[in-house]
């Protein structure tokens, strides 16, 4: 009987102490990197405004002023070449002219418009990107006297960003190696591979100009293209293998 009753206690305590959860896998350790390359390329294509904004003391007359000189524009567009999927309208708009008040202006003056203005532009998009200089002048012959945003760009980046996406994996993974040398452990598998966001080809430089500083280059306006450069920005994930130290 004495003992039963000593199987019984040893039963009850050993409830009591507390189980052990199975040991699971140690952490996995990281090594992560970051990769970046740029590349220049030709452009391939050129963009420009070409706006005409005329004035007068009626919207009739601003307006065909205006159509007359944008008109003139297309058919010397079309002289070089250029059909109508080179270029579109871009923005149109007439706008009433008011008077200046006098000073001291009387407290019984009301503005009143004294004339119209009418804007309205061409955004051209073309491939022939020799014809750069000479569109401005031929904008300035049609009377279009106002030009805008000007760049050199790619008709088609994709392969572009794929050349530059190639090089910024290329350079991660040199750089994953040198550091799983330096910290003597042994990269494992490539566990993630993204291209980050946020790092996009760098946009071409743009060009403003006025028609007013180019009055004296009739035929041509000299301008150069230069290059296009386009950047990437890679990540890579690594598991570590025999570390030495965690690497996060």
């Amino acid at each position: 009987m004495r003992l039963f009753w000593m199987a019984i206690l040893l039963l009850v305590f050993s409830g009591c102490i507390p189980q052990q959860p199975p040991a699971g896998p140690a952490p996995l350790s990281h090594l992560v990197v970051r990769g970046e390359a740029r590349i220049k390329v030709k452009p391939d294509q050129v963009k420009m405004s070409l706006e005409a904004v005329t004035s007068a003391q009626t919207a009739e007359e601003a307006l065909a002023a205006n159509s007359a000189a944008i008109q003139k524009l297309q058919e010397l567009l079309g002289q070089e070449g250029l059909t109508a999927a080179d270029y579109r309208t871009g923005q149109f708009s007439i706008q009433p002219q008011w008077s200046r008040p006098p000073r001291p202006a009387p407290a019984s003056w009301n503005p009143e418009i004294v004339g119209y203005r009418v804007s309205n532009s061409l955004w051209v998009a073309t491939s022939r990107i020799d014809l750069a200089g000479r569109l401005l002048a031929l904008a300035q012959q049609a009377g279009v006297n106002r030009t805008g945003n000007l760049s050199f760009s790619l008709a088609d980046p994709e392969e572009a960003n794929r050349q530059a996406i190639a090089m910024a994996t290329e350079n991660a993974q040199r750089r994953a190696e040198v550091l799983a040398q330096a910290a003597g452990v042994k990269l494992g598998p490539l566990l993630e591979a993204r291209v980050e966001e946020g790092a996009p080809g760098m946009p071409p430089g743009m060009m403003m100009a006025e028609m007013t500083s180019v009055r004296a280059a009739v035929n041509n306006v000299p301008i150069t293209a230069g290059e296009v450069e386009v950047t990437a920005a890679v990540v890579l994930d690594y598991a570590v293998k025999n570390q030495v130290r965690e690497l996060r």
